[in-house]
């Protein structure tokens, strides 16, 4: 039997965006949901969790059966899906938006990287189908969906409203999925072009997967005394979430064009790898200092010699989830039992190692300050 019920938890800021705890006891499985209120609604997660426990139901009535065909949604929830779905012509078939509308045979596909078809709302890339078959390019292939037609590439990230009509998100070479998240390096680039003393901007995301960062290169305007990075970089902050807002920024005379005109991201990238930091490098000098230095660096795969006490370890490259990891591992490597608050509270390594040897030194207080007890020979 399954029960889904309100509780009050005793914390009042979720320390992540949506956490799911569950713990079995005496054949009973129980669990907790925390969550943002910034990012979800109450109905949000209320629904959520009453398709969680219908999946449960149903996987334990026929454990058999695949996952992707168990049915999860309530009486209401099918009646209101199929008629969201109740078109005229087919999903195919449906032309770009209202743009395209008078320019057939032209149809417009969303596909996602195995050229399958996305549903309503989900971006994939955008592709326009031609009467005729030709031979297939880097740019275009046979269309798998109609005969006779050949599917061409716009090189643009969209995804279909429910309308009919399709959302462009930006080009494809601008869209990426960092830190979790889906971003758009040319919504980061206008932010920065928002400055008063900014001229033009590009942003580039660099590195491997394990080691990425969001690299930013502006030009400020001639008239403009010499925009400091820290000030820059307070204002990003105050428009952008943490996790668009750049590592790395560079200012430049120009921005490095292609033969079109257009920036090259390939000169960024050169000049992103052959600079060194921003930001002036502090070396670690106490014990507690160069363990944490050490943790990070290995957390984050970096060289220890790069990672500065000034840094911030987010700015290094990490996130919530590595934030979590070096939380546990500091309490482990010191005996404490620090808050994993005080990850996201500090502004650089310099501070979080201070907190650090405050805490060891009230540990240590604490056990010289402990009553001794008395000793007592015991005959053999």
């Amino acid at each position: 039997m399954y029960r889904l019920r309100e509780w009050s938890l005793a914390t009042e800021v979720s320390k992540f965006d949506l956490t799911l705890e569950f713990v079995e006891d005496e054949g009973a499985l129980s669990g907790a949901v925390e969550y943002s209120t910034a990012l979800f609604k109450h109905d949000t997660i209320t629904a959520l969790m009453r398709h969680f426990v219908a999946l449960t139901e149903a996987v334990c009535q026929t454990p058999a059966e695949p996952i992707g065909r168990l049915d999860y949604l309530s009486d209401t929830e099918q009646q209101q899906l199929m008629a969201f779905s109740d078109t005229k012509r087919a999903y195919n078939e449906l032309l770009v938006g209202h743009a395209l509308a008078e320019r057939e045979p032209h149809n417009a596909y969303i596909l996602n990287a195995y050229l399958q078809l996305q549903p309503v709302g989900v971006p994939g890339e955008l592709w326009l189908s031609t009467d005729g078959t030709n031979t297939a390019t880097q740019d275009s292939i046979s269309n798998p969906f109609k005969a006779a037609q050949t599917l061409v590439k716009t090189g643009c990230w969209a995804r279909w409203l429910s309308d009919g009509s399709i959302d462009f998100i930006g080009k494809v070479g601008d869209v990426h999925y960092f830190k979790g998240h889906r971003i758009n390096t040319t919504d980061v680039a206008e932010c920065l072009l928002s400055h008063p003393s900014i001229t033009s901007s590009a942003v580039i995301l660099a590195g491997t997967i394990n080691k990425a960062e969001l690299c930013a290169f502006y030009t400020v305007k001639e008239s403009a005394s010499a925009l400091d990075i820290d000030e820059l970089k307070h204002y990003v902050k105050s428009i952008l979430p943490e996790y668009t807002q750049p590592t790395y920024y560079k200012a430049l005379a120009q921005l490095p064009l292609t033969q079109q005109q257009q920036v090259d991201q390939n000169q960024l990238k050169a000049l992103m790898l052959s600079e060194p930091a921003t930001s002036k490098y502090v070396a670690p000098k106490s014990e507690v200092e160069r363990t944490l230095v050490s943790l990070c660096a290995a957390l984050l795969d970096l060289d220890e010699q790069h990672i500065g006490i000034n840094a911030n370890f987010f700015e290094l490259g990490g996130h919530s989830l590595l934030a979590t990891q070096l939380h546990a591992q500091i309490n482990k490597q010191f005996e404490l039992s620090l808050s994993l608050q005080m990850m996201f509270e500090t502004r650089d390594l310099a501070e979080l190692a201070n907190l650090i040897q405050v805490a060891c030194g009230q540990k240590q207080t604490s056990l010289d300050q402990a009553p001794q007890g008395e000793s007592e020979e015991i005959a053999l």
